[in-house]
């Protein structure tokens, strides 16, 4: 899943491992997906240490009966110094250098941040360690929308400057089996709990899946 609605998600901030608090919105979209995911068997349920994923994990935990275990390597990609700017903002001042990142190149990434191929490779790890630990089981994972997009181009061994093309919505879920030698992605951010009676609105919000967070 990717985290519920934040402040700076609202305000096309790009947030990065900053700690930013759920609005309103994201607190009712982390509602939905707990109920959503209530009774469905899970093994486990890790989360991004971050407070924005975590919020949205204890939700979830307490209906599935599942206690978070926070995973650092479910951070969002560190983004440096673009942390809490907006994307006007970085593109003014670093038009080169976002080009660059945005188009995925080898190597580019945020001044005093963390690379794409970084942060692919920390996502790697993460499921490698999870589907080790959870041999044939279903394992819950809340984290970020930079860190889901660049584990699915992996997946499809596509460019990281494809990644943009993957929609990913706050409080969406992307399933995917993975294990040795078996890695597939079975459903792309699935947002059917998000569009209920009274809710319109909370899938989709312009912005809301345009940049790390």
């Amino acid at each position: 899943m990717r985290h519920g609605e934040s402040a700076w998600n609202r305000e096309g901030r790009l947030q990065g491992h900053g700690d930013v608090p759920l609005t309103e919105a994201g607190l009712r979209q982390g509602e939905m997906v707990a109920r959503r995911l209530a009774g469905r068997g899970a093994a486990a349920l890790y989360t991004s240490d971050l407070g924005r994923a975590r919020d949205m994990a204890e939700k979830i935990g307490a209906l599935a009966g599942l206690e978070p275990i926070p995973l650092l390597d479910l951070r969002e990609l560190d983004v440096g110094r673009w942390q809490g700017l907006a994307w006007e903002e970085v593109s003014a001042r670093w038009p080169r250098r976002l080009r660059a990142w945005v188009a995925g190149r080898p190597g580019a990434g945020p001044p005093g941040g963390e690379t794409l191929g970084r942060l692919a490779a920390r996502a790697r790890r993460v499921m490698d360690g999870l589907s080790l630990r959870h041999p044939g089981e279903t394992v819950l994972v809340v984290t970020h929308g930079g860190l889901i997009r660049v584990l699915i181009a992996d997946m499809l061994r596509v460019s990281p400057g494809r990644r943009w093309g993957f929609r990913l919505d706050n409080g969406g879920m992307t399933v995917v089996e993975w294990g040795p030698g078996h890695r597939r992605l079975v459903c792309l951010n699935d947002t059917c709990h998000l569009a209920g009676p009274g809710e319109a609105g909370l899938a989709g919000r312009p912005g809301e899946y345009a940049g790390p967070g």
